[in-house]
């Protein structure tokens, strides 16, 4: 397992962290994920053999959410 962390903006509450999180955690692979409203970041346990950082990238993409700092 490998851990990554991503620079999100535009989570303005509980409900963009349980967005995020639930968007995550639906993909094979993804062990856990953490977003941090008051950090504003997105720390993600994942399989690399099976996903990669840039398909967790757009996860939280189309998730409504973006990426800072990448």
């Amino acid at each position: 397992m490998e851990k990554i962390t991503f620079n999100v903006t535009g989570m303005t509450c509980e409900g963009c962290v349980k967005g995020i999180n639930g968007a995550l955690d639906s993909y094979d692979g993804v062990k856990s994920s953490d977003a941090n409203l008051d950090t504003g970041t997105v720390l993600i346990e994942f399989d690399p053999g099976v996903i990669q950082p840039p398909a967790l990238e757009q996860a939280i993409v189309d998730a409504g959410f973006d990426i800072t700092g990448t």
